[in-house]
């Protein structure tokens, strides 16, 4: 079946999975700060843009209540896992 979000999948132990592109692959990190331990300087280290790079994610998954939202890449590993043997 297949919703709004992508398609939708249900397991044996009760939590309704959704496959969805619309997980973001990437995720910023902040990877410089400051010496100081000063809230207000690391507030402002956090504001500029250059103290950030771009993390490529691996296969993701979210859960909210009894719905599992995952990217295509893990659902895929999640049948390996679940349907295995």
């Amino acid at each position: 079946m297949a919703g709004f979000l992508g398609e939708f999948g249900r397991f044996g132990f009760g939590l309704d999975v959704v496959v969805t592109a619309t997980l973001p692959p990437t995720k910023q990190v902040q990877f410089r700060k400051p010496r100081s331990k000063s809230r207000r300087i690391r507030r402002k280290w956090a504001k500029r843009l250059e103290n950030w790079h771009t993390v490529v994610c691996g296969p993701e998954m979210v859960r909210m209540g009894n719905t599992v939202l995952c990217s295509p890449a893990a659902y895929a590993r999640l049948q390996a896992e679940v349907f295995r043997g």
